[in-house]
């Protein structure tokens, strides 16, 4: 299977108490529900795509801030998730300028 991607345009913010994926963000495209993603310490589950095509990607906990800061300043932004080998991430969707003025 090839890889599947999935644009985002907006997000929603979990943080659980006592739970095992405390840091967790849902994202959504056009105000449907496209994936999550979760974040852990320790070992990672598996990334998926579950049967309704909904990308559920891991990342430890260390990586929240950096996530949060890719869904606060950039756009256009898209999830994908390769099923085969369950290589998946989050990603701009167009090529920036080099010194953009982000220091």
């Amino acid at each position: 299977m090839a890889s599947v991607y999935q644009p985002i345009d907006g997000y929603r913010l979990w943080y659980y108490g006592k739970n095992d994926h405390h840091l967790y963000i849902q994202v959504y495209h056009n105000s449907q529900y496209v994936g999550a993603l979760t974040f852990r310490e320790g070992d990672l589950p598996d990334n998926e795509l579950d049967a309704h095509g909904h990308i559920r990607l891991s990342f430890h906990k260390t990586d929240y801030p950096h996530i949060v800061d890719l869904l606060r300043h950039k756009r256009p932004l898209f999830v994908w998730i390769n099923a085969a080998n369950r290589i998946g991430g989050l990603a701009t969707d167009s090529t920036e300028p080099v010194g953009e003025a982000e220091a």
